[in-house]
């Protein structure tokens, strides 16, 4: 399902910027054609980005993406899940310093290495590169 070629675009790549993009019109068209051919059957509407989410899910996907399942089975623990991953961070950032490198100067935006891209959101467009530093916790 999470790497079907009938619902995603290079479904093997690593693209973590497959979430801020719409299905492709042709695969939504291809799957309907090939799948769900039959009149009874409900047509699939393909993956929109929600701006407002935290993450992508079920409903976003017209269940193509099911990362925690979907309806009364759904995963009770997804939510856990997502809380556990910000404190497994905050461990993280607690015992080690970052440091940018590059161009990042915050009076000249536009001059950063990083990069800007803007929707519903702010985005880095070359990604932050950094310096690791374990700290003497």
């Amino acid at each position: 399902l999470h790497r079907s070629p009938l619902l995603w675009e290079n479904p093997e790549d690593f693209d973590p910027d497959r979430w801020t993009r719409p299905t492709p019109q042709h695969l939504v068209d291809a799957f309907n054609k090939e799948v769900a051919n039959d009149d009874s059957l409900p047509k699939w509407k393909g993956y929109t980005p929600d701006p407002n989410a935290l993450y992508p899910n079920e409903i976003h996907s017209d269940y193509a993406f099911l990362p925690f399942g979907a309806g009364p089975r759904k995963c009770i623990g997804d939510q856990f899940a997502l809380m556990e991953s910000v404190v497994m961070l905050a461990s993280v950032f607690r015992r080690y310093d970052f440091e940018l490198i590059g161009n990042h100067d915050p009076k000249k935006p536009n001059e950063s290495d990083a990069g800007m891209m803007f929707g519903a959101t702010i985005h880095t467009a070359n990604g932050l590169n950094v310096k690791v530093k374990k700290r003497n916790v």
